[in-house]
């Protein structure tokens, strides 16, 4: 049988861990509130005592304080760990958020070439000055002779 000076160096050598000893609901409950961690430190300290592999020096009132310090611990450790998540997803869907316009943006600005093209085609079959075409669009003479090259069509 090993022999462990204190609980805490048990559960660090042996476990196992609060999240492998919880199950996924008792855990919401102990970072909520609802249960309570002596509750979790009994079912611990029973599986000690009935264990024929391993024990620890303290005694038990000793054990059964170090057990809850180390439960509470572990407790925040699982609060920040959901903190961490909880803005790992928050950061995701800003990102996503920033991607989707980006994707729309670009959607749009297409739209908005095709359509200035049809316009633009459409105003010289009316024969409409380049110079007015130019002034409607905002542009120069020679930018509007740009786009109008065969080799950009």
């Amino acid at each position: 049988m090993k022999t462990y000076t204190t609980i805490v160096d048990l559960l660090h050598y042996e476990g196992p861990g609060l999240q492998d000893y919880v199950t996924t609901d008792e855990l919401d409950r102990l970072i909520d509130g609802t249960l309570a961690p002596a509750v979790i430190a009994d079912r611990y300290i029973d599986d000690l005592v009935h264990s024929t592999l391993v024990s620890v020096e303290t005694g038990e009132a000793e054990t059964r304080s170090d057990l809850l310090s180390w439960i509470r611990s572990e407790i925040e450790i699982a609060i920040e760990q959901r903190q961490e998540i909880a803005r790992e997803e928050a950061q995701q869907r800003k990102l996503d958020a920033i991607r989707n316009v980006i994707a729309t943006e670009k959607r749009l600005t297409g739209l908005i070439h095709y359509r200035k093209s049809e316009l633009i085609r459409e105003a010289r079959e009316m024969r409409i000055p380049k110079a007015a075409i130019a002034d409607a669009l905002e542009v120069s003479r020679p930018t509007l002779d740009k786009w109008l090259s065969p080799s950009l069509r």
